[in-house]
């Protein structure tokens, strides 16, 4: 159905021109530019915000964050490349304490328990099943930096990328068509090639050695949400298309 749904439809809106452009939709695409909006996700920022206390400064440990589900349609997460990465970060040992807390469900949850033992993380890793927005918002906020380490392009954006920087936190996420286009590399967080381990912790350990760094990316990203990822300005644009498609003139 996808050609017939291209060729009917007056507009087509996506998340990520960036995406459109590796997708099963590009010859489209470059067919038709014009007929193609992007209009990005958005996010609560009376919700997802910093909270201004000196918790993070007071904590003898660093703490990365992952929140992503756990089952099988979530396959491409990239959480064993992650808890890759955490093996290589605490053999440095001024981060040897460094702790990855996840967060999230799923049927994969056992499997990755095991891998994170197998790794010889387990102690530095700490799962967490069941956590509702109000307090995902603590997590956001006590963490040095969220890591969306997915290995293909399965990910196609990354909402918790907006959550984070919502809440003034650096990101590190893989580089890939779409995703990569969601914040700017070097000023809101860092973007590593997908699937690299080495790569992953390097980009992590360059955040967490780094405080005045970190808190540069993470005033930079809650400025971009304010800017561009409200779900004022998301739904202003989505009028806007609205508007154009029930009133401009058939062709």
């Amino acid at each position: 159905f996808l050609p017939l749904l291209a060729r009917a439809a007056k507009i087509i809106t996506c998340a990520s021109l960036d995406y459109i452009k590796h997708s099963d939709l590009r010859k489209y695409y470059q067919a038709k530019p014009d007929k193609f909006r992007q209009i990005s996700f958005g996010v609560n920022i009376e919700q997802f915000f910093a909270c201004q206390t000196d918790m993070n400064k007071q904590r003898p440990n660093k703490v990365i964050l992952f929140v992503g589900g756990l089952d099988k349609a979530h396959y491409f997460k990239g959480l064993e490349n992650l808890l890759k990465a955490l093996a290589i970060i605490i053999k440095t040992a001024e981060l040897s304490l460094t702790v990855l807390k996840v967060v999230g469900r799923g049927d994969l949850l056992p499997y990755y328990k095991d891998y994170a033992l197998d790794f010889g993380v387990k102690k530095n890793v700490e799962f967490y099943e069941n956590v509702d927005n109000g307090k995902l918002v603590d997590f956001y906020n006590y963490c040095d930096c969220l890591v969306m380490p997915s290995i293909n392009k399965a990910e196609a954006f990354g909402l918790v990328l907006l959550e984070a920087m919502a809440c003034s936190r650096p990101v590190v996420a893989s580089n890939l068509p779409g995703v990569r286009s969601v914040f700017k590399n070097g000023r809101e967080g860092l973007l590593v090639r997908p699937g690299d381990t080495n790569d992953l912790a390097c980009k992590i350990k360059i955040i967490l050695r780094d405080g005045k760094l970190a808190e540069s990316m993470g005033a930079a990203g809650r400025a971009l949400v304010e800017n561009k990822y409200t779900w004022i300005k998301v739904g202003k644009k989505l009028n806007s298309i609205y508007h154009y498609v029930r009133y401009s003139p058939k062709a």
